[in-house]
């Protein structure tokens, strides 16, 4: 539900520098509350389908920003995957 909002948000506000500090906040949020990385690549999956979506309708700047986003949203994944897989160990 949370990612949701953020692509909602990111989507109406159409600004890149905005979206990016919104997945900022929520890498932050994922840190704090253990927040699954399963969640987070859902999320960038999300954003891969938007730039398809965009890309179809030729939005290039829109499919840029969505591909912005899912590149970040994999990185913080990345990093929630390896705090749970050291927190196994």
């Amino acid at each position: 539900m949370l990612g949701l909002g953020i692509f909602i948000f990111a989507f109406l506000a159409q600004s890149p520098a905005f979206g990016q500090i919104a997945i900022f906040i929520y890498a932050i949020a994922a840190f704090i509350w253990h927040i699954s990385s399963r969640t987070t690549f859902t999320m960038a999956v999300m954003a891969l389908g938007l730039v398809l979506f965009a890309s179809i309708r030729s939005d290039v700047t829109l499919a840029g920003t969505f591909a912005i986003y899912a590149f970040l949203l994999l990185i913080v994944g990345t990093l929630t995957l390896w705090r749970e897989v050291r927190s196994e160990i």
